[in-house]
């Protein structure tokens, strides 16, 4: 569906459908097919049998309704596998900033899971939801934080929130935090006090780039 803040005309999205299917990079889930016509936007995307990083954190089979496999407790995740989770989302990021492509979307259920014999990788999904003007999930956060002004600081306050979630086994229901539980490892805490602390909400966000130099 297309939502409220759409800004192309017909032409335009017919080719930035088919340019979402050229997109290529190992922490991104491809679109193998995009169309535009005068009944929307269909996009194609491989099916990952894993789910997504919620739903694993939440032991739920990604087939399962939406108002059910939700309402068991978030597993909290180990200090490497934030890392590495936190790693692809970022490279992910970067890549896409690099190439003037906007996303805005990420949370936790838009971040694909690959288990595989070398350990677990991570992939952005829902490229295509900043072009089809559809508003990020995060939206209510983003408007009471007060000082997020594009969509690049969008992702890495988003990014922070999916860091928080990993680390905590909660959600973020503030736009800003000055008491990260005292379990959360001393890197991963300093990752989340430059995002969501009300001082990063004063100051401003660190980019991407710095948050990806770190090692978490």
């Amino acid at each position: 569906s297309i939502g409220p803040y759409y800004g192309f005309n017909g032409r335009e999205m017919a080719g930035l459908t088919k340019m979402l299917t050229t997109i290529q990079h190992p922490y991104i889930t491809p679109v193998t097919m995009g169309t535009f016509n005068q009944n929307g936007v269909h996009i194609s995307r491989p099916f990952h049998t894993s789910g997504s990083l919620r739903d694993w954190m939440c032991g739920a089979k990604p087939k399962t309704a939406f108002s059910k496999k939700y309402m068991n407790s978030r597993t909290v995740m180990s200090e490497g596998e934030v890392a590495i989770a936190g790693r692809h989302i970022l490279e992910a990021l970067v890549f896409l900033q690099d190439r003037g492509l906007p996303y805005g979307h990420l949370h936790s259920g838009n971040v694909m899971l690959d288990t595989t014999s070398n350990g677990n990788i991570y992939k952005l999904s829902d490229v295509e939801n900043f072009l089809l003007g559809l508003p990020s999930r995060h939206r209510n956060l983003h408007v009471l934080h007060g000082n997020i002004k594009s969509s690049l600081e969008a992702d890495v306050y988003n990014f922070g929130l999916v860091v928080y979630e990993m680390a905590t086994g909660t959600v973020l229901q503030t736009p800003t935090t000055d008491m990260i539980p005292a379990t959360v490892p001393a890197q991963i805490r300093q990752i989340l006090e430059s995002i969501l602390s009300t001082a990063a909400q004063r100051d401003g966000l660190p980019p991407l780039d710095d948050l990806i130099a770190k090692e978490l």
